[in-house]
């Protein structure tokens, strides 16, 4: 869509702002931001990566978000009077918060990262609970439980102001801390004000709907589970960016036994774990598709006909997989992104996941889904 003049670079960035955001249009923002960067041209090329981070991180693709991030903020160290580093503040949260999902990057990295958001935030006379809330989804992700309690007593203690999250987000959040502490009763208590519809924003109930499926499922509250997957996955259907929540999904259909659907999901969900460059998600994904296919041979279904992508290790033209194969394929995946983040983290909380994974098999029972 960009235009052949590059003196229309500013026309082509106005209407690749105006696109949904997808691998399309950051394709055509890395293209502009080339083209800029050829022309010299540092007044356009920093807005354009603005809107290249924002694409990036909502397209699944948190890596381009960084490199842009990266460079929008050595400009605005260098050019303050240009590029004030307030227009960076809100997507610094983003950044940080995609830290977690590249084990190859070192816990002291990240550390390095959240005390210059705090060093930053704190010039500028920005109350510390956005800090302190990235400490605390970190920690999380990290599987560090005392971590996460005392990060969420700093962020609960800490004034909110005009960077805070919304509401909707940080009540969100909540509910994926009471999960990340096995309190089912206390998530789906926390999420009623969403799932009543007294908060929502652009990604919430999305993500909350995908968070209370076992929470529900492990209550006996069947039904309400279910309409949970109705409701939610349509929602994130569409988006790369939730992997992780398409995770949930994957696992509530295999673990109700509804083993085609479940395939389906895994079937056109692939190609998106195995381009995710935020390993976090794809190890999620992975591990959700690894019981699918153990739900499988349980069922005695030896192979399954499928349109998996090229990219797929064990892509086969004629489309039929044993199922053995891709479990083992799983498993391997599943058991090295483990090792990664563990590794990085220094613990085991990933290598528990995947054992604990084999507890699912106890929980399984039939709930039909139109």
């Amino acid at each position: 869509m960009t235009r052949k003049n590059d003196e229309s670079l500013e026309l082509d960035l106005w209407d690749a702002e105006a696109m949904e955001n997808g691998p399309a249009k950051c394709a055509v923002l890395e293209e502009i931001v080339r083209r800029a960067d050829a022309r010299n041209m540092i007044d356009l090329a920093f807005p354009a990566r603005l809107a290249l981070i924002e694409a990036a991180t909502f397209s699944g693709a948190p890596d381009k978000a960084l490199v842009a991030f990266s460079w929008c903020l050595s400009q605005a160290d260098k050019h303050p009077d240009q590029f004030p580093e307030s227009e960076l503040f809100w997507k610094f949260k983003w950044i940080v918060n995609s830290l977690g999902d590249f084990p190859q990057i070192s816990r002291k990295q990240i550390e390095d990262m959240l005390d210059e958001m705090a060093r930053r935030y704190e010039r500028a006379g920005i109350s510390m609970r956005p800090v302190w809330m990235a400490r605390w989804k970190l920690a999380i992700k990290m599987g560090e439980k005392a971590l996460a309690k005392s990060s969420y007593k700093a962020f609960r203690d800490m004034p909110r102001d005009w960077m805070s999250d919304c509401p909707a987000c940080e009540m969100d959040e909540k509910v994926n801390y009471a999960n990340f502490l096995g309190l089912d009763e206390l998530a789906v208590q926390t999420a009623e004000p969403i799932i009543g519809g007294r908060l929502s924003c652009a990604e919430v109930p999305h993500l909350t709907y995908g968070r209370l499926l076992m929470p529900l499922y492990r209550l006996g509250r069947l039904d309400e589970a279910r309409q949970m997957h109705r409701n939610g996955y349509r929602l994130v259907s569409r988006t790369p960016a939730m992997l992780d929540i398409l995770a949930e999904h994957l696992l509530f259909l295999a673990i109700t036994d509804n083993l085609p659907k479940a395939t389906k999901l895994f079937e056109k969900h692939l190609i998106w774990a195995l381009e995710a460059t935020d390993l976090g998600d794809r190890f999620l994904f992975c591990l959700s598709a690894k019981f699918l296919m153990e739900r499988l041979q349980k069922a005695e279904t030896p192979s399954l006909k499928l349109r998996l992508p090229t990219a797929f290790p064990l892509h086969h033209e004629k489309g039929l997989y044993e199922v053995g194969d891709l479990l083992a394929w799983l498993t391997t995946d599943a058991n090295d992104r483990a090792a990664q983040f563990d590794r990085r983290n220094g613990n085991a909380y990933h290598a528990g996941r995947v054992a604990d994974a084999a507890k699912w098999h106890e929980l399984v029972k039939a709930l039909p889904i139109k």
